[in-house]
């Protein structure tokens, strides 16, 4: 529901004018600048310097579809405009440690090449079709790496059935494998996944990104014989 009426004591952000200034010059893509404001919502907003986000929670603070995340997530990352620690994200008010941007596009010719920005330089001579054209990367080590990732999931999971169901649809996941991981350490610690039986197959577990869900771990109440010296003794 919209505040016809916002105030400042309901809630607010405080931030510095550099930082805001910094922000406001640079150049974002429109889903870019929305997640950086969820960030900062998710943690200065609540005088946090970092915060385990989740997906689901930047989705529903900016209305990026949850398929375009993890990209821009990345993307944020290795511009050190955002960073990460295990689970906790921030972002990164150093605004000198960002990556420099790229100067803008020329879109008109110039008059001549002293008009060019200095990073530009003006090509006199034809140039070949096939040097503009990138060779392909091969994909060892992407695939490499994947393996090595799924490997350290597999490792974790406590119930192995299924691998080769479970690798293929590792394959479409996106998220991070350390993602992964956490939310299976949190899982391990439920009721549900005490008893083998109940733990989901891992191929169901990654198909219904069931790492997303929330996790109650039950605190076991503990019985007390109170001793001769008056002292207990917990069961």
């Amino acid at each position: 529901m919209i505040d016809p009426n916002p105030q400042k004591e309901d809630g607010h952000l405080q931030i510095a004018n550099t930082v805001w200034l910094a922000l406001a010059k640079r150049r974002l893509q429109d889903y870019e600048r929305r997640i950086i404001m969820s960030i900062i919502y998710r943690t200065w907003g609540f005088n946090k310097v970092s915060a385990e986000i989740r997906n689901k929670q930047i989705v529903k603070d900016s209305g990026v579809p949850k398929q375009k995340v993890t990209e821009i997530m990345k993307n944020l990352i290795s511009k050190k405009i955002v960073t990460q620690s295990g689970n906790k994200i921030k972002f990164n008010k150093v605004y000198t440690q960002w990556e420099k941007e790229l100067p803008r596009q020329v879109t008109s010719y110039p008059a001549s090449e002293q008009e060019l920005p200095s990073q530009v330089t003006l090509v006199t001579q034809p140039v070949s079709i096939s040097r503009c054209v990138k060779t392909p990367l091969k994909d060892t080590s992407k695939r490499q790496s994947i393996e090595q990732a799924f490997e350290k999931f597999w490792k974790a999971w406590p119930k192995k059935v299924d691998r080769k169901e479970a690798y293929q649809k590792f394959l479409k996941v996106k998220e991070p494998v350390e993602v992964l991981l956490s939310a299976i350490e949190r899982q391990k610690k439920s009721q549900q996944w005490e008893e083998k039986k109940y733990i989901p197959s891992p191929a169901r577990w990654l198909s219904k990104e069931k790492w997303e869900d929330e996790v109650i771990v039950e605190q076991k109440s503990q019985t007390k014989i109170k001793l001769d010296d008056g002292t207990y003794l917990n069961l």
